[in-house]
């Protein structure tokens, strides 16, 4: 009898030591996890800010080089602000295109009336 005592007692004992060893390898690996995942949110958050800045970044030369978009300008003359240089780059050649109309116009005119003078002196 004092046989099946001992066996039941060092059962008993490895038991106890196994739920141990469990319950350490569990708080090891809980807390390694939870290291893990401060550590991805903190990346997570700085890498955020890198896509954030250089966003605003791309958002600016986009606007200095007037690659900004339709709905962008007309937000920005409703403000007061001036287009990118696409959109006065357009303007000055409509008013290019404008004048040498006018130009020619005016000389055809000049032609005209210099064709009358001439027919008025012979």
């Amino acid at each position: 009898m004092t046989t099946a005592i001992t066996f039941a007692s060092n059962f008993i004992n490895r038991i106890e030591e196994s739920r141990h060893n469990l319950n350490t390898y569990i708080t090891t690996t809980k807390n390694k996890s939870n290291d893990i995942c401060t550590k991805l949110h903190q990346e997570q958050h700085t890498e955020q800010e890198n896509i954030d800045i250089l966003l605003r970044q791309l958002k600016s030369l986009q606007h200095e080089r007037g690659v900004v978009s339709a709905a962008n300008n007309s937000s920005n003359k409703a403000n007061g602000s001036d287009g990118g240089l696409v959109e006065q780059r357009k303007k000055l050649e409509n008013k290019q295109l404008k004048f040498e109309e006018e130009v020619h116009l005016l000389t055809s005119e000049n032609l005209v009336d210099q064709e009358q003078l001439d027919g008025a002196y012979i």
